[in-house]
């Protein structure tokens, strides 16, 4: 019986020693598997990072222009949260080249700027409403939106200023 023992025993460590191999090509793969799915991630990522960094470049480098605004900031001053407020800015190409805008963009859903799409030629004047909904929104508010053009800096930075007050429902 004892002979019978030791093989049957050999047997069994060298199942378990070929379980567990098995399960180290299993982690392995699986391992593997992980590595790819992250480096699909950050190359998803990458590029959408590229991808806004290519929306942000102004859309003629070569021929830039200079803009003068009528102000650079606007305070609605108190208002409620009932009634979205809006206010133009008056952009002023005071280069020699066509100032063209490649984007206006608010600094939350909440602030909406719509600003021209043609280029405004030199010395010509173009508007950029900004509308700001206050809905959800309570005290102090300050809100930015940033105008992207052919300009020296590129980013063009105004300011939305309110204090909103909770209307009775």
């Amino acid at each position: 019986m004892k002979k019978y023992i030791l093989p049957l025993l050999a047997i069994a460590v060298l199942g378990m020693f070929s379980c567990n191999e098995e399960k180290v090509e299993n982690t392995e793969t699986e391992v593997k598997n992980e590595v790819k799915e992250i480096k699909n991630e950050v190359i998803n990522a990458t590029e959408n990072i590229k991808k806004e960094v290519q929306n942000n470049t102004p859309a003629v480098v070569a021929n830039p222009t200079t803009i003068k605004m009528d102000k650079m900031e606007h305070d609605f001053g108190t208002i409620g949260d009932d009634k979205n407020a809006t206010t133009t800015f008056t952009i002023t190409n005071t280069g020699n080249n066509p100032l063209i805008i490649s984007s206006a963009k608010g600094s939350c859903g909440c602030t909406v700027p719509t600003y021209p799409k043609a280029p405004i030629a030199p010395g010509e004047s173009g508007t950029l409403e900004v509308s700001f909904d206050p809905k959800g929104k309570s005290g102090a508010q300050n809100k930015t939106v940033t105008i992207i053009a052919n300009t020296e800096p590129a980013n063009t930075v105004l300011n939305i200023k309110s204090v909103v007050n909770k209307t009775a429902q």
